[in-house]
């Protein structure tokens, strides 16, 4: 998968970069993530929840320890079709606030 599109769609360089080893390694501890990609425990954190918020990432429990994982990159559609819908509703508020 292109890195450019997916940050056209409005990920960040890291969230990008956590989504697709999350699809390369499969379902995996924050611990192993934190490994793989050499980056600050809390920032991987922090990118996990965004990526969580966004619907691209979500976690199993398994032995009380979770485990994330990246959801299919089909859910890439669902998220431009929330994407465009919010893009609309802030269309409509702005032409309720603006005189034509």
């Amino acid at each position: 998968m292109e890195t450019n599109t997916l940050e056209k769609l409005g990920l960040t360089k890291n969230e990008v970069k956590v989504y697709l080893y999350l699809l390369e390694l499969g379902s995996v501890s924050a611990g192993n993530l934190i490994k793989k990609l050499g980056m600050h425990r809390a920032a991987v954190y922090d990118l996990i929840d965004m990526l969580t918020e966004k619907g691209l990432v979500s976690y199993i429990i398994k032995a009380n320890r979770r485990y994330f994982q990246a959801e299919d990159p089909s859910r890439l559609l669902e998220y431009i079709d929330i994407k465009k819908q919010n893009l609309i509703e802030e269309e409509n508020e702005l032409k309720n606030i603006i005189p034509l």
